[in-house]
């Protein structure tokens, strides 16, 4: 159909015809479908030639509720094809029931317009939609991942401007795909971290499509395929035993680090454990008036351990029992800016060129940790009891004590020197 000049006045489409396919090789149906479809299109231009594009979008709520009340969901008219013949049909035969309603017709043909849900809108949409995701995480967690995804859609409006959601095509994503290919070769960025942007763009704007009302139609996976970059290897490199016994371990290598960042460093060295279980522990997680002196890593509220086996107790010997030692409550200041801390204690490191090769970093110690687990031939059940790792046979008796894990650990324990 030839949009009409007065139409195309108002902003809202800006080619000179539109065409949908009706999705059907029946011919009496097809014919039932264009007769509608060209009364409801007509329809709709004159309402909005008459009261504007608001009224419109009032229009299009009125439609979404009179569908939703059939059991049906209201669906713009140029993604019906996406329901099979037997549900246009039943749409076509609804849409009968009530021929001189041109509302009622328009309701179940789709016919009462398309949502205008802008980019920006849509995010906000994704926060509400996605909230189950964010239940256990701390503030910081929270803030991360809210950030990630915000800074993800931004980068794209950049490109290709605040439009509407239903609007978006190939092209734009091809236009993203670029922008980070340049990006990528002039500030030497990784080709993961634009794979990283894609992927958060497009659990946003799937989550989006999945949950919203009216259906907006988008098909993610022809917008999205073939965009990823090729990955790159970013494998943690870790110290050898004797980087982490004569450098990390020395105050006077580390003597400009401030003595949290040190003792967090040497509290890290003997334990395996990871930087936020560390961090986020609490005063009675830390037990040091025990046989065994040890660590809880437990579960809690906003706290949320990476994966089921991470719970664990793991006994403090060396340079990481005198780390608690030292703060007995924990570092607990720190718990609503974990990343900020690692990233601090990585920075001191590479300024200070306290590193063997490149790639290493504060959460290299995990790695050491695990090669000398390796190297002393640990049985894999307690090596995955110390690294929090999941154990893939059936598990029989009540595992390793403190005690043992005890044992195992001052043999490979690096101690602080002067």
């Amino acid at each position: 159909m030839k949009v009409p000049r007065k139409i195309k006045e108002l902003g809202l489409f800006d080619k000179e015809h539109i065409q949908f396919s009706l999705e059907t090789k029946c011919p009496d149906t097809a014919q039932k479908l264009a007769s509608l479809a060209r009364d409801y299109v007509q329809s709709y231009w004159a309402d909005l030639i008459e009261n504007g594009p608001d009224e419109g979008e009032i229009r299009l709520q009125r439609a979404v509720m009179r569908v939703k009340l059939h059991g049906m969901r209201y669906k713009p008219v140029n993604i019906l094809a996406d329901d099979d013949v037997e549900q246009i049909v039943r749409r076509v035969e609804k849409a009968a029931e009530n021929p001189d309603n041109k509302e009622h017709v328009a309701a179940f043909l789709g016919g009462a317009g398309a949502p205008e849900l802008l980019l920006s809108e849509a995010l906000e949409k994704f926060w509400q939609y996605a909230a189950p995701k964010i239940q256990g995480k701390n503030p910081e967690q929270v803030r991360v991942w809210e950030n990630s995804r915000r800074r993800a859609i931004s980068n794209l409006i950049d490109v290709v401007g605040d439009k509407r959601v239903t609007e978006l095509a190939r092209a734009d994503m091809l236009s993203f795909r670029d922008w980070w290919l340049e990006r990528i070769e002039a500030e030497g960025l990784s080709n993961n971290t634009a794979n990283h942007d894609l992927k958060f763009v497009r659990t946003v704007l799937k989550t989006v499509n999945t949950n919203f009302e009216p259906k907006l139609g988008l098909r993610i996976n022809d917008l999205f395929e073939d965009l990823k970059l090729e990955s790159e290897e970013s494998e943690r490199v870790p110290y050898t035993v004797n980087f982490v016994r004569n450098v990390l371990m020395s105050r006077a290598k580390l003597s400009g680090m401030s003595e949290d960042y040190r003792l967090i460093v040497w509290a890290f060295a003997n334990t395996g454990a990871g930087p936020r279980e560390l961090i986020m522990r609490q005063p009675e997680d830390i037990v040091l008036d025990h046989d065994v002196p040890h660590i809880k890593i437990v579960r809690r509220k906003n706290d949320g351990l990476k994966t089921k086996s991470r719970p664990r107790e793991i006994p403090l010997v060396g340079a990481s029992l005198y780390a608690f030692q030292q703060r007995p409550a924990g570092f607990s200041q720190y718990q609503d800016r974990v990343n900020s801390v690692t990233t601090a204690i990585g920075k001191f490191l590479r300024e200070n060129k306290l590193y063997e090769r490149e790639g290493q970093t504060l959460y290299s110690l995990r790695h050491t940790f695990q090669d000398q687990l390796t190297a002393m031939n640990v049985p894999d059940r307690v090596q995955c009891e110390l690294m929090g790792h999941a154990f893939d046979r059936e598990k029989y008796g009540e595992g390793p004590t403190l005690a043992h894990k005890q044992k195992i650990l001052r043999r490979m324990a690096f101690e602080v020197i002067d």
